[in-house]
């Protein structure tokens, strides 16, 4: 009997522990959102292609201050070219908004 206590005692706290690794309020949720977009700047800077096809998806597109617009593959195509070069990506300011969608 005691084996089985702690056997289920073990089971459940595997359990609550699986429950945490995935954010619970919109706090957490919006705090890694940030952290990976902080991270996507790293990785331009420092050409980290394979992580940045990855994360970016297929449609989205860059547009510069002077009006030049990239595809996610002219972005790592004009990375490993070297015709863009990224040495620092400071972020002064981000703002996140998360939309509630229903399954």
């Amino acid at each position: 009997m005691k084996f089985y206590l702690i056997y289920l005692f073990s089971l459940l706290s595997l359990w609550s522990y699986g429950q945490n690794i995935r954010p619970n309020t919109n706090e957490e949720l919006e705090s890694s959102i940030h952290a990976i977009h902080l991270k996507k700047f790293k990785w331009l800077a420092e050409q980290q292609y394979d992580s940045l096809s990855t994360l970016l998806h297929d449609d989205v597109h860059y547009i510069h201050s002077n009006g030049w617009k990239e595809s996610k593959a002219d972005v790592i195509a004009n990375l490993k070219s070297g015709k863009l070069t990224y040495t620092e990506v400071k972020v002064h300011e981000s703002v996140l908004g998360l939309l509630a969608i229903q399954v």
